[in-house]
């Protein structure tokens, strides 16, 4: 055998459960030297296919043929109705004759595929157009036969004064019993109204042979003119509570002139506005000129600030000349709400409230949930950097959950930089969840002071004399420097107590504001008592100074005081007397004059002991 093919030899055919008087072409090929007076060929059918008598067999005959020539024998089949499909095997017995008599035979499998027939049929879901208009209408095309349709391609044709908007559709399978609704727009001339239209369509498409096939259909429909409705659509009530389901009534009305047919209400909402309990699509048989529909809806309104929402409405419908109509509507709905549902379930404190300038500051933000319901998801943001202020960390802070009554702690870093007002507003954004699984953002300032460090040191100091003695008053020079981030105000010292010592002349030195950095310079006296033993002693510099905030600090510095030996004869308190060769250059002038700086100098000592024994 050559060839096994269903049909004609050049015209397939396809076969399928029920298929009659089907003919079926098998193609030989003689192969024996001796020449074929003629030959019998019995093909034993598989259960479902019988001959055009009932019988499991059909039968077939040849003439002469020689070696290497073929011949087609073609048979006549019935299949059942209750055949599948699938591949079914049959036998083909050849019984060949020669021309000396001699009779051989052979048998041979034979493949029988059964894929089915694809029988298309079309059909119109609208039966009237209306003329002046564009219409949007739907045609449906079956395949109501057992084998499938591939690639399938449809071309509509239209007459003249008819537009269409597309004419070329592609599919890619029909199979069996499927079917395939193809939406048509087309413009219908006002001259056509009330005549008669024919639309025309032919598909192409490969059965379940793989052979091309073409089919040609025509749909005829009436062109009406378009009617007069006049749709509105309200509700039973206009306002909604917040956080609560709310159930009330779309009412929809026909206040037109003709009546409509086939309504579709889509209900379209967003948040916070939620559709409760349906799919927002409702479906409405008819409604006549006057008629007024009840369609029950529930909606939920989440948490909102908007003192109003609003819903769109849809609206598709067939008037009376059979046009498809689309409309919408919005309907506006006021949000009310009790008191407790307006407060936000969220506090957020700062610890500490007292950050520090110029420095980086460990900040613990607090975040406590005061709701009846569980917070989820929750994300808290700080803002962009500014010029006073820096988070410091890698990521937003978040929170998998938070029940009610519940307080996390968050640790992160904020740098305030130098200068920064004192009083500094930080914000921070949270988004959360609630039960109804719609975000919320809130964003909070929270205030913080802001105060500076001042710290004083000692960069320099001189003491004079370098040793003073038991009784002997003596000077401290110091050059302090505030090293801190801000400015120290109403800056005064003054030096500390001291056992074996007293302040001398004036106890306080006034140096107003110190800014950062900036040196200042203080000079005190003390006097050294006869009580005091020899040997280093600290004697503390006490600063007194205010900060931004008004608040008043005291700070200690020392300076380190060499207590010398007593001295031997001459004034008491260690004063020493100095020779001519001994005095400095001003008071070598002239004897007079050096004898009055002396004086002087003696006069002022006297004074100091006479001071110091009535302090005592």
């Amino acid at each position: 055998m050559a060839e096994v093919v269903w049909g004609e030899p050049g015209q397939p055919v396809e076969v399928g459960p029920g298929s009659l008087n089907v003919p079926l072409s098998i193609k030989i090929i003689y192969m024996r030297e001796e020449a074929l007076s003629y030959a019998s060929l019995l093909l034993v059918l598989p259960k479902g296919l019988t001959g055009l008598d009932g019988s499991n067999y059909v039968q077939a005959y040849i003439s002469s043929l020689q070696r290497g020539q073929t011949a087609t024998v073609t048979f006549r089949v019935n299949v059942a109705e209750d055949v599948k499909l699938g591949v079914y095997d049959a036998s083909l017995r050849f019984t060949g004759y020669l021309a000396d008599g001699t009779v051989f035979s052979t048998s041979s499998a034979v493949k029988l595929p059964i894929k089915g027939e694809v029988r298309l049929v079309m059909e119109r879901v609208e039966t009237r157009l209306v003329a002046g208009m564009s219409n949007s209408i739907s045609v449906v095309l079956k395949n109501e036969g057992s084998g499938a349709a591939k690639n399938v391609q449809l071309r509509v044709a239209a007459p003249s004064q008819v537009s269409l908007f597309k004419q070329t559709y592609e599919f890619g399978e029909i199979g069996s019993g499927e079917s395939v609704s193809i939406p048509l727009s087309l413009y219908i001339a006002p001259s056509l109204g009330g005549l008669p239209l024919t639309l025309s369509f032919s598909v192409s498409y490969l059965d379940a042979y793989l052979n091309s096939r073409m089919q040609s259909f025509e749909l005829g429909y009436v062109v009406g003119l378009p009617g007069t409705p006049n749709m509105i659509v309200g509700a039973t009530s206009n306002t909604l509570t917040m956080l609560q389901v709310n159930s009330l009534g779309l009412v929809v009305s026909n206040v037109g002139t003709s009546p409509i047919r086939d309504l579709t209400l889509t209900l379209s909402v967003s948040p916070p506005l939620i559709l409760i309990g349906s799919d927002g699509r409702f479906h409405v048989d008819s409604i006549a000129a006057g008629e007024t529909v009840n369609i029950p809806v529930s909606f939920y309104v989440s948490e909102t600030t908007a003192p109003s929402v609003q819903a769109v409405t849809s609206l598709t419908y067939v008037d009376e000349s059979n046009q498809i109509r689309s409309e919408s509507r919005t309907l506006m709905f006021f949000v009310s709400a009790v008191s407790k549902e307006l407060l936000s379930p969220i506090v957020i404190r700062l610890s500490p409230t007292l950050l520090y300038s110029g420095t980086i500051n460990n900040v613990t933000v607090y975040l406590q949930n005061t709701g009846t319901t569980t917070l989820k998801a929750i994300t808290v943001e700080t803002p962009q950097t500014t010029s006073q202020a820096t988070w410091i960390q890698d990521s937003p802070l978040t929170l998998e959950s938070l029940r009610p009554g519940e307080e996390h702690e968050f640790k992160t870093r904020l740098y305030i930089t130098q200068g920064a007002p004192t009083s500094l507003p930080l914000t921070l954004r949270v988004t959360y969840f609630m039960q109804d699984n719609v975000p919320k953002q809130e964003e909070r300032q929270i205030g913080v002071l802001v105060k500076g460090l001042v710290k004083f040191e000692v960069v320099d100091y001189s003491v004079l004399p370098e040793r003073p003695s038991p009784g002997q008053v003596f000077s401290i020079t110091a050059v302090v420097v505030n090293v801190g981030t801000s400015t120290a105000m109403s800056v005064s010292i003054r030096p500390g107590e001291v056992q074996g010592f007293r302040p001398f002349g004036q106890t306080r030195t006034f140096l107003g504001d110190v800014a950062v950095n900036t040196p200042s310079s203080v000079t005190i006296s003390m006097t050294v008592l006869n009580t005091t033993r020899p040997g280093p002693i600290q004697i503390p510099l006490v600063i007194t100074y205010r900060n931004q905030l008004g608040e008043s600090f005291t700070e200690s510095l020392t300076i380190p005081v060499v207590v010398g030996q007593p001295a031997q004869g001459g004034l008491r308190g260690g004063a020493v007397q100095t020779t001519a060769a001994q005095q400095p250059a001003f008071l070598q002038t002239s004897g007079w004059t050096g004898l009055m700086v002396a004086g002087a100098l003696a006069a002022g000592l006297v004074v100091g002991l006479v001071l110091g024994r009535r302090k005592r």
